[in-house]
């Protein structure tokens, strides 16, 4: 019964159609792409993730107004606010992340058997390497043909190799020290519903809280994952003292988890990888063409640079990160409290 005034697309790099809708109040009307080389059910995942998460109160997400049976339109509210920034928004970034990751790890273990996996969710350390290459050959396999396109893969098969090769050459040091079996499943005490996307890009700081967005790919996933997404999404505007205070957060919630340490040394590695793969995955021409469907207005050309520019800048951000967990007193920190932590840095 509400009147609509105006109706306004909202341009972004994501890859869906977004309509602002205006009149008695605001809504979202998300119109999502039907991709036939992907099958994922993207649509039906999110709409069923925020039906979950607002039911069960476990985080603040949009409400849903209505969505079509075959879930290719849905009609969400309009949240007002921002994304939260580093380092300004840091105490509210953290307790929301801790707020969440109890109620995530809470309801999965209740409901274990009742949700389903994740889109790309690990069930074993092999997962992550499987899915770096699987992101690594979708890019070089579909590769756009332009100059860009070119300019991205010499840069994933020089600067990028380089780097992957003295990687795992870190990463079986650390398996083999930490005597991990590649092929073994995690167990159901390792695991959360995770949003898969986890990070200030997905969060809207409003007056009165932060609201969880795009859960497109929500699922059962590694635990890890959860906290690494958000840990390279901060790259350097993350405070040392932050870092430890976040993995704390897990200790407490996942006490059982007796080789975490090893898994999140291992997995967060891998995790910065992927992350460099993501943000080149624009030189795939099903991945760009997702994104012209989000937003016509894009310049393909100066997409692909930036997100090259911004890669090459993530590799360089990534090692940084690397230093900082590499400290011998950053892996001490996490038998310290959360609270003390800051106080001795």
């Amino acid at each position: 019964d509400d009147r609509l005034e105006e109706i306004a697309p909202i341009r972004w790099q994501g890859n869906n159609s977004i309509l602002q809708l205006e009149g008695d109040k605001k809504a979202i009307l998300k119109s999502y792409l039907v991709d036939s080389s992907d099958l994922r059910p993207r649509a039906k995942t999110e709409v069923e993730a925020f039906l979950l998460l607002e039911e069960n109160k476990l985080a603040h997400v949009p409400k849903i107004y209505a969505y079509e049976k075959d879930f290719s339109l849905a009609l969400m509210e309009f949240i007002e606010g921002e994304n939260p920034t580093l380092p300004q928004h840091l105490e509210q970034i953290h307790e929301f992340t801790e707020t969440t990751l109890h109620g995530l790890k809470k309801y999965y273990q209740i409901h274990t058997l009742e949700y389903p996996e994740g889109s790309d969710s690990r069930t074993c350390l092999q997962d992550y390497f499987e899915i770096v290459k699987r992101r690594k050959s979708s890019i070089l396999e579909n590769l756009v043909d332009s100059r860009m396109g070119r300019e991205i893969a010499d840069f994933i098969n020089d600067q990028l190799h380089s780097f992957e090769l003295e990687l795992y050459q870190v990463i079986d040091q650390k398996i083999a020290e930490s005597k991990i079996d590649r092929d073994k499943l995690f167990h159901r005490s390792q695991r959360l519903l995770s949003p898969s996307d986890f990070g200030p890009h997905n969060l809207i700081l409003g007056l009165k809280e932060i609201t969880l967005l795009d859960l497109e790919y929500f699922g059962a996933d590694d635990a890890v994952k959860f906290l690494a997404d958000l840990f390279h999404h901060a790259a350097f505007d993350y405070p040392e003292y932050q870092y430890s205070m976040l993995l704390g957060s897990y200790r407490k919630e996942f006490p059982e988890d007796q080789n975490f340490v090893q898994r999140f040394s291992i997995g967060a590695d891998l995790i910065g990888l992927e992350w460099i793969y993501i943000m080149l995955n624009v030189a795939s021409q099903s991945t760009l063409e997702r994104k012209l469907f989000a937003n016509p207005q894009i310049d393909p050309d100066e997409l692909l640079r930036t997100r090259l520019r911004n890669a090459s800048r993530r590799l360089e951000g990534y090692k940084e990160i690397a230093k900082i967990r590499n400290k011998e007193n950053f892996w001490n920190l996490l038998t310290i409290p959360s609270d003390a932590v800051k106080g001795l840095l």
